[in-house]
């Protein structure tokens, strides 16, 4: 509560979540959705591991070329979880 955590609050509502990745990468699912699921498992394992690596990027100040940097990659980040 006192550490300067904009960053991970930041991270939090950034599209990427960690639970995606997880559930889609899970082994349970039947044989013609086994391989779907597993290619929406790695581009929401892409997703978060690039969100969490930008927003620790990112911490502190943001200025304009951070501030680039953060909406390319939501952009880049909705345009592939609405394909996937």
């Amino acid at each position: 509560m006192v550490a300067k955590v904009s960053w991970a609050d930041r991270y939090a509502h950034w599209p990427g979540n960690l639970a995606w990745p997880i559930l889609f990468l899970k082994t349970g699912f039947p044989g013609a959705l086994a391989t779907a699921a597993l290619i929406i498992g790695i581009v929401y394992a892409f997703i978060s591991i690039g969100s969490f690596v930008l927003n620790v990027y990112v911490y502190g100040s943001i200025d304009a070329s951070k501030d680039r940097l953060l909406t390319g990659q939501w952009s880049v980040s909705m345009i592939l979880m609405l394909a996937a």
